[in-house]
C-alpha cells in the first residue's frame, strides 16, 4: 500500500474518529443536559406556580397583584385571570422565547376564584450547545490534540525514521556496507531501500569486477612483458651468436607482442561492449538459412583440428530472427573456441536447433572435461576463469564468454552453460523469434 494511500485512509479514519467521540459526547451529555434542563425547569415553575395559589387563597386580590409583582424574576410573565379566563393583571409582556407556561388556580370555598399562568423562559438548543461546548471544551481540546499527535506519531513512523535510517546508511562507504536479505515495505519508501540496495549490490560488484579487472590485466601483461624483456636484454648482451637462436629469440619477442596486441584488442572490444560504444545494425533473417551458413563452415574445416561436429536443425522454414551477423559470428566462434582449447582430443561437438511458441533454441554440446556445477554461471563472468594457470598456458584472458553474453543480451536473448546428458559440457542460447 502506497504512503499517499495510508495517509488518505489515516486522516479519514482519524476524522471519523474524531467526529464519532464528538457525536457519542453530545449523545450522551447534550441529550441528557437538554432533557433533564426541560425537567428541572418545567417542575420548579410548577412548584412556584402552587406556592403563589396557596398563598393567594386567602387573600385579596390587591394583595394577590402585590405577591405576584414580588415573585417575578428572570423576565418571566406572570399572568392572574378571573373565573372566566378574562386577564386581571400581568407582569409585562411575554419573553420572545417562551415556548412553556404553566398554570394552576386559586381555589377559595371550593370555587374557582383566579387562575395563575406563567410564561417562563427556558434554555433553548443554542444556549445548551453553547453551554456544553465550553463545559466540555477540554474533551475537544483532547480529542484535536490527539488527532495531531497521532499523525505526527504516523508521519514518524512511516516516513521521517525510515528516512533518517536511509540517510545513515547513505553517509556511510558504499564499498564497506553489508548487504543483508530483509523484507521490504510495500510502499514508496520499501521501494527506495530495496533500489538503493539494488545500487550498492551493482556497485560492489561493479568494484570487485574492476579490481578482478586490474588484477587479471596486470597477470595476463606481466608474463609476455617479461619474456620480452628476458630475449631482449640477451640479444642486447651480445652474447648470442648463433644465427638460429637469435631468430627464434626474435619470434619468441614477435610472438609475445602478438599476445599482448589480442589482449589489448579483447579489453577494448570488452569496453566498447559494456559501455555500448559501437552500434549493432539488425536484419531481420530466415533462422534455419542463417544458422546453417553461420555453421557450415566447421562441419568440414576445423584448421587441422582433429574435431567433427554433428549438426541437427528442428527449425520451420518460417521461422525468422533479428540478429547482427558479426555478432553472432563472434559468438559461435568464441564457443567453438574454447571447445578446441579446453575439450577433448579427438573433439566432438553435436549442435541442436529447435524453437519454442517464441523462441529460438541452440544447444551446443562437447566432450572433454566437465566443469563444476556451482562454477557454470560464473563462466560468463569477466575475467573468470576456471584454472588460472590452464587458461594462461592455452592463451585464455576470461573474456571470452562474457563477449557472448553481452552479444547475445544486446539481441534480447540469454545464453548459459550446461551438463549434457551425452558429453560434458554444453552451452545453451535462446534468441527471441520474430515470426514462425
Amino acid at each position: 500500500m502506497s504512503i499517499r494511500l495510508k495517509l488518505s485512509l489515516s486522516f479519514i479514519l482519524l476524522f471519523l474518529l474524531v467526529v464519532g467521540l464528538l457525536l457519542a459526547s453530545f449523545f450522551f451529555f447534550y441529550r441528557g443536559d437538554y432533557r433533564d434542563g426541560l425537567v428541572a425547569d418545567r417542575e420548579h415553575y410548577e412548584a412556584l406556580a402552587a406556592d403563589l395559589v396557596k398563598q393567594a387563597a386567602s387573600l385579596e386580590e390587591a394583595d394577590i397583584i402585590a405577591l405576584l409583582a414580588t415573585q417575578t424574576e428572570n423576565g418571566d410573565q406572570m399572568l392572574l385571570l378571573d373565573s372566566n379566563n378574562q386577564l386581571i393583571w400581568s407582569s409585562g409582556e411575554a419573553p420572545l422565547s417562551t415556548r412553556l407556561s404553566v398554570k394552576d388556580f386559586v381555589i377559595r370555598d371550593d370555587k374557582v376564584r383566579y387562575a395563575l399562568r406563567i410564561n417562563y423562559n427556558f434554555h433553548s438548543r443554542n444556549q445548551v450547545i453553547e453551554d456544553y461546548i465550553f463545559q466540555y471544551l477540554w474533551l475537544i481540546i483532547l480529542l484535536i490534540i490527539a488527532l495531531f499527535m497521532s499523525i505526527a506519531y504516523f508521519l514518524h513512523r512511516s516516513i521521517t525514521y525510515p528516512l533518517s535510517v536511509l540517510h545513515d546508511r547513505m553517509i556511510q562507504d558504499p564499498l564497506q556496507i553489508k548487504i543483508q536479505a530483509r523484507h521490504y515495505r510495500n510502499d514508496e519508501i520499501g521501494e527506495l531501500e530495496k533500489r538503493y540496495d539494488d545500487m550498492l549490490v551493482r556497485l560492489q560488484s561493479s568494484d570487485r569486477e574492476q579490481q578482478t579487472m586490474l588484477a587479471a590485466i596486470s597477470h595476463d601483461l606481466r608474463t609476455p612483458l617479461t619474456s620480452i624483456a628476458s630475449y631482449t636484454d640477451r640479444l642486447a648482451s651480445g652474447k648470442i651468436t648463433n644465427a638460429e637462436k637469435i631468430n627464434h629469440y626474435y619470434a619468441v619477442i614477435h610472438q609475445k607482442s602478438e599476445d599482448i596486441r589480442l589482449l589489448i584488442d579483447q579489453f577494448q572490444e570488452a569496453a566498447q561492449i559494456i559501455h555500448h560504444d559501437h552500434t549493432m545494425n539488425f536484419e531481420v533473417v530466415t533462422a534455419a538459412r542463417f544458422w546453417q551458413s553461420l555453421l557450415n563452415p566447421y562441419l568440414s574445416d576445423w584448421d587441422d583440428v582433429d574435431a567433427s561436429m554433428d549438426y541437427n536443425s528442428h527449425l520451420s522454414d518460417t521461422a525468422q530472427i533479428q540478429v547482427n551477423k558479426p555478432a553472432l559470428q563472434r559468438v559461435i566462434g568464441n564457443i567453438l573456441c574454447n571447445a578446441v582449447k579446453y575439450g577433448g582430443h579427438p573433439l566432438f561437438v553435436d549442435v541442436h536447433l529447435f524453437q519454442t511458441k517464441h523462441w529460438l533454441v541452440l544447444k551446443i554440446e562437447n566432450n572433454g572435461q566437465p566443469v563444476p556445477g556451482e562454477q557454470l554461471p560464473l563462466l560468463f563472468d569477466r575475467f573468470y576463469r576456471i584454472e588460472a594457470s590452464r587458461s594462461k598456458e592455452k592463451g585464455g584472458s576470461g573474456l571470452g564468454l562474457y563477449i557472448c553474453r553481452e552479444l547475445i543480451t544486446r539481441h534480447g536473448g540469454s545464453i548459459r552453460a550446461y551438463q549434457p546428458t551425452r558429453y560434458d559440457f554444453g552451452i545453451e542460447i535462446q534468441l527471441p523469434l520474430i515470426s514462425s
